[in-house]
């Protein structure tokens, strides 16, 4: 426990240095290119109680990495 406390005040102050870059898991939101106000739309029509097949919905409005793939964790980003 010692040893990934003394791992993370390193990542911390790397990260305030600029010798490392934090991670952001689930990428930067202004570079997708699915249409999020229409799953917005969506999602607010759909009535409390109402399941969701996130999987379903990230095929249908295909939700892509950067490089155009589609998205391991776009459940994560929707």
């Amino acid at each position: 426990m010692e040893a990934a406390r003394k791992r993370r005040i390193c990542e911390i102050e790397e990260e305030r240095s600029g010798k490392r870059q934090k991670k952001n898991h689930s990428g930067n939101s202004d570079r997708t290119t699915w249409d999020k106000e229409a799953l917005k739309k969506e999602v607010e029509s759909k009535k409390d109680g109402e399941k969701i097949n996130w999987t379903e919905v990230i095929h249908r409005y295909y939700v892509t990495n950067k490089r155009g793939e589609m998205a391991r964790n776009g459940k994560q980003i929707v």
